[in-house]
């Protein structure tokens, strides 16, 4: 039986290519799809991580539950900030220390007449340690970096460009001290960074905690500690902070502090990435299911025109279980190559996407999208994915065959070839 089949396949090459091509677009689209799918989530996860929360924070009791609203009046002091560094450091884990607030920007350009207000999100970070965790200040385009103990501010490119703002160029910075009182601070524009995370584009400045903390009478004191367990691969970092992090958080709680995952910092973020990847798994069904109904229509079409073959063979004495087992095999053979070739052409077409990525700054830099990718998506191969296409393809392709032959086979010698 299986030398027939095999021999069918031979005998009618125009169907088969044409069955095998059907078969081969479904299962090219499914992995395509998934792998932008997958790639844009893990692209997601990783910005977060180098560019936003970090493997973890930790913050004063109380911080937490206000975090959007950046409060000033919770504070690590100087003392509890030591407290911590010693045990940080005793566990081996990289961190920095940071003042987050929402501040006010109010430029004026005398060159090109630009002038308005802001608001944006002023980090003042420690120059030496900030590299141990986020990956910002590796991505500078223009300028340089801040000196230490200066009124100079990076921006983020989106609020750059929407300020028209220009290295050299001065502005003002309102925004909250100690105890609230309201600080004006005159800066230069010393840098722009791009990033891959677009809040970080649209709202981040950028100065010198050590600057900072004298103009906003800090006395050593920061809304944050941010940690790092692997600042060059995510998803390890991912597992090690996940093993690291329930005794961390006991010993912070034991000092007074409040230790928070990065599933925590984003989980509206990472809930809206969910409802999205379930609604995008649901087009990626219909996607496939489309592509299904092309693959069982072919092999229909292709049981039916073989109706006088079907007659032969019962009138030869072939019985009705053999032809379906044959019809059957042949279908199963067809939707194997069609998934070789599938899963063939998927790869060739999503490996430069996962190298390369696709660019849509153009087209997402004024929206939020909901994962945290500034432009340039890749996608992401994983043998799962391909491995379940492949075998969708083939299941389709055994039942479709199943399907249109017990039609066409259906009757007596003498009914089917009536038919022809």
């Amino acid at each position: 039986m299986f030398k027939i089949a095999l021999r069918n396949l031979g005998r009618y090459k125009k169907r088969t290519i044409v069955t095998t091509f059907a078969i081969a677009v479904g299962v090219m689209t499914a992995i395509f799809f998934n792998a932008m799918l997958v790639g844009a989530d893990n692209d997601s996860k990783r910005n977060l991580l180098w560019y936003e929360t970090s493997c973890a924070k930790v913050f004063p009791k109380g911080y937490f539950e206000e975090r959007n609203l950046y409060p000033v009046n919770f504070l690590i002091e100087s003392e509890q900030g030591k407290e911590l560094e010693s045990l940080l450091q005793k566990d081996k884990v990289s961190y920095t220390k940071r003042f987050s607030s929402s501040a006010e920007l109010f430029f004026l350009d005398e060159k090109t007449k630009v002038s308005g207000s802001l608001m944006a999100i002023l980090y003042g970070i420690d120059l030496q340690q900030d590299k141990n965790v986020f990956h910002t200040m590796n991505s500078i385009s223009e300028g340089t970096m801040i000196g230490k103990g200066t009124g100079q501010v990076i921006l983020g490119c989106n609020l750059a460009y929407d300020m028209k703002a220009r290295l050299g160029q001065e502005m003002t910075i309102q925004v909250k001290g100690r105890g609230g009182f309201i600080q004006t601070l005159d800066v230069v524009v010393q840098g722009i960074v791009t990033t891959e995370n677009p809040i970080i584009n649209t709202t981040g400045v950028f100065m010198d905690l050590e600057y900072l903390d004298d103009m906003l009478e800090l006395d050593g004191a920061v809304t944050e500690y941010d940690l790092s367990w692997n600042t060059s691969n995510s998803s390890q970092a991912i597992k090690e902070a996940s093993n690291a992090l329930p005794l961390l958080k006991e010993q912070c709680s034991a000092i007074g502090l409040d230790c928070r995952s990065w599933e925590e910092l984003a989980a509206d973020i990472l809930s809206l990435v969910q409802s999205k990847s379930s609604f995008s798994n649901l087009l990626l069904f219909f996607i496939f299911l489309i592509a299904a109904v092309g693959i069982t229509n072919t092999m229909a079409m292709a049981v039916m025109e073989r109706k006088k073959e079907i007659g032969m063979l019962k009138a030869l004495g072939y019985t009705q279980r053999y032809i379906k087992g044959l019809f059957f095999l042949e279908g199963t053979l067809l939707g194997m190559l069609g998934s070789l070739a599938g899963v063939l052409l998927g790869i060739l077409v999503t490996i430069p996407v996962q190298r390369y990525g696709i660019d849509f700054s153009s087209m997402v830099k004024d929206m939020n999208i909901g994962y945290r990718i500034a432009g340039i998506m890749h996608a992401e191969l994983t043998g799962k994915e391909c491995l379940a296409a492949a075998l969708l393809a083939i299941l389709a392709s055994m039942f479709s065959a199943s399907l249109a032959v017990r039609k066409a086979a259906k009757g007596e010698i003498a009914q089917i070839l009536r038919r022809m």
